[in-house]
């Protein structure tokens, strides 16, 4: 279980880094036709607060990468490629959602381009319309009178926890081909949300000492801790699911000790080798184990 769990997280996250200029540059060119599109960065600054002094850094590289990316001279060809890549990732993780639940067959193509294309032209619009209500006049206003109580930091921790609990839920039941109900997907959405905030405080942390490691890995430290980060996050987004999953079916809990505990169907087959010219053996096989028993008597050849 976890050796499958990091190789799923592997692999999100390697098709994340190959995926992720794309995504944002299509979010981008959908936010552009608003004018608005620069209120994204607020939204890619706070998933990328974990690598601390260093999230600056990372959000101004991906953003050139994505300012490169002229959407509108690329022709039919290019805008084809670039929403095959984005439609390539959600379908990565509709696959490693299906395996948590056990779903063998997913989304047909033709269904997946269309669920996949409504989350990829409304969630830019959803994102800029959540970060407008949450720094919208009213909530300026309520923050100015809990300030002086000392409670503006703990408000902003339960308003990220709460929009990021959401989220996750969100995803759980939009992109895993299953019907989850609404208590298993929160339950499992507030799981990651927790899980993600307090490791990202300790990641934060931990890339605090990362100078210690430039002597070695000079210019590439942001890439590598960005790449440890995305690993990171998707291990957390798998975990949480894999909640859903048994709370939904607590029977899945079971289901490795019931495996042990059930008897297994062995075959057995017999076969005669022979070992020379006037010497044969019997070999009995077992096809489970793939493990042979020789017999000691052997059968002498007339």
């Amino acid at each position: 279980m976890e050796d499958e769990f990091r190789e799923r997280a592997q692999s999100l996250a390697y098709t994340t880094l190959l995926s992720l200029v794309p995504l944002i540059a299509v979010a981008f060119s959908i936010l552009k036709s608003f004018g608005v599109h620069r209120q994204l960065i607020p939204l890619l600054e706070q998933g990328f607060k974990p690598l601390g002094e260093r999230a600056p850094e990372a959000v101004a590289t991906l953003i050139g990468f994505v300012e490169n990316v002229q959407v509108g001279v690329l022709g039919s060809i290019g805008l084809a490629v670039l929403f095959y890549t984005v439609v390539s990732l959600l379908s990565s993780i509709e696959s490693q959602f299906n395996k948590i639940w056990g779903i063998k067959r997913g989304r047909n193509w033709a269904r997946r381009i269309t669920d996949y294309l409504v989350i990829v032209l409304i969630g830019p619009v959803l994102a800029f319309v959540t970060l407008s209500l949450f720094s919208s006049h009213f909530v300026s206003s309520m923050m100015g009178y809990v300030s002086p109580l000392g409670l503006d930091t703990f408000i902003n921790q339960s308003t990220s926890f709460i929009l990021l609990s959401l989220v996750m839920a969100f995803i759980y039941s939009f992109i895993t081909h299953y019907r989850i109900s609404f208590i298993p997907a929160v339950s499992g959405g507030m799981f990651a949300a927790v899980f993600w905030l307090l490791v990202g405080q300790i990641f934060a942390r931990f890339v605090a000492t990362s100078s210690n490691y430039s002597g070695i890995y000079s210019g590439f430290v942001s890439v590598i801790l960005f790449m440890l980060w995305t690993y990171i996050s998707w291990l957390i987004v798998l975990l949480g699911n894999q909640l859903a999953c048994y709370i939904q079916c607590p029977e899945r809990l079971l289901m490795p000790i019931l495996a042990l505990n059930e008897p297994q169907k062995v075959t057995i087959s017999i076969e005669l080798e022979e070992i020379d010219s006037t010497h044969h053996v019997w070999i009995a096989t077992n096809t489970r184990t793939l493990k042979s028993k020789f017999n000691n008597d052997s059968y002498n050849s007339k």
